[in-house]
């Protein structure tokens, strides 16, 4: 075995955040911590996950997740998908799949 653990295997060298391969994967990590964060209140805890946002990472070119609920002002935001991809945990799936 390697001495690079698996959570650093995944890791943005220039940001140290988890780094997802694709839009979709971000989506699935933003509604995990959506879903952490439901069940700590119905447990009445307080969850650690504040994810909100998947944004482009240019620097490795794969996706992070942010709190932050808007992209700063510097950067220019991402294409909007028109796909049945939801972009920030809020949004709410369609229920008919």
């Amino acid at each position: 075995m390697t001495s690079h653990s698996k959570r650093t295997k995944y890791r943005c060298s220039a940001s140290g955040k988890r780094r997802f391969r694709d839009h979709r994967e971000a989506v699935v990590a933003l509604h995990q911590a959506a879903n952490h964060r439901a069940r700590a209140i119905e447990q009445g805890e307080v969850s650690r996950r504040r994810e909100v946002r998947s944004y482009r990472c240019k620097k490795c070119k794969g996706w992070h997740l942010t709190s932050a609920a808007t992209p700063p002002r510097h950067t220019e935001p991402t294409t909007q998908r028109t796909d049945a991809i939801c972009d920030t945990a809020s949004d709410v799936w369609p229920t008919d799949r």
